[in-house]
């Protein structure tokens, strides 16, 4: 097994969602202890930059409700320099928009499938009681 692995593979994302001139990914962060664990990655559409992520872990910050205000103002002022953006206020009330807008898509991320079997469906099941559980459908390879 390879010591070096990359923490994120934008080949394997469970969606992509385009904003004009940026891209959001949801997919999945290599973390060494936890795994492929689901994230946000924003990047420029049509030109190079940083990938900025939002881990899960991470994502309550953004929450208008119960988040770290001050915080996210200043991740989204490093997120907007990243992206090539100038570091103004429209930048940034636009990247913290684009986080907010996507946080349930992030907690609806699934597993990340293995690499080497083949997704065919998925399923959602719901129970009697009321509750709810996702499933994968693989091909056998």
């Amino acid at each position: 097994m390879s010591l070096i692995r990359p923490v994120i593979d934008l080949t394997k994302n469970h969606w992509t969602k385009a904003h004009g001139d940026l891209t959001v990914y949801g997919t999945w962060f290599y973390d060494k202890d936890d795994g492929w664990v689901p994230c946000l990655v924003i990047l420029p559409t049509f030109r190079q930059g940083t990938p900025c992520i939002v881990s899960m872990d991470l994502s309550w910050i953004w929450s208008e409700e119960h988040g770290d205000p001050e915080y996210a103002a200043e991740t989204a002022t490093a997120f907007a320099v990243g992206l090539g953006l100038p570091p103004v206020a429209r930048s940034c009330f636009r990247i913290a928009s684009m986080i907010r807008d996507h946080l349930g898509d992030l907690l609806s991320i699934p597993p990340r499938p293995a690499d080497d079997q083949i997704v065919v469906a998925e399923a959602l099941v719901s129970e009697q009681d009321g509750k709810q559980r996702y499933a994968e459908i693989k091909e056998d390879v």
